[in-house]
């Protein structure tokens, strides 16, 4: 009898894994439901206040315009253009302009010139350029500026 009472024993607790693992996938599930529904409200949140910035822009943009068009037609006098005051085509173009006469400007040119390039001082070897010291600008020597211009990366013939 001891024997059935162990196999029932181990019976039950199987049973009460199996239904504590059930209600374990049970609650998981609906915990993943909830989630999903979370994301999908944050989701519509974001979208709805962009649509609200967007509309509080063009509601801005629109009370602006009326604004400005106060402004222009009160201080400033201005106004939209007419169908009058567009021309007809390059005939009524021509007609607008003035004739030629002495004191008409003449018309705008580029100016180029060819500047002649001056040769570069040798040094008393005709070989390197007068390279002066930056700290006495005094002339420094061949050796000195062979020095000098291979630190810089200039080549030295």
């Amino acid at each position: 009898m001891n024997m059935t009472r162990d196999r029932v024993q181990s019976f039950a607790w199987t049973l009460i894994v199996l239904v504590g693992l059930a209600l374990l996938m049970t609650l998981t599930f609906k915990v993943n439901a909830v989630k999903s529904q979370v994301q999908l409200a944050d989701r519509n949140i974001r979208r709805l206040q962009q649509e609200k910035v967007q509309l509080e822009t063009e509601f801005e943009t629109r009370s602006n315009h009326d604004q400005l068009t106060a402004m222009n037609a009160v201080q400033l006098g201005l106004e939209a253009p007419r169908a009058a005051q567009y021309l007809g085509g390059e005939p009524q173009l021509a007609a607008l302009s003035k004739p030629v006469t002495v004191e008409t400007p003449s018309p705008i040119l580029m100016a180029s010139a060819d500047v002649p390039v001056a040769p570069k001082p040798a040094t008393a070897g005709g070989m390197l350029p007068a390279v002066l010291s930056t700290v006495s600008n005094r002339r420094l020597g061949d050796a000195s500026a062979t020095r000098m211009l291979a630190q810089h990366g200039e080549k030295v013939a």
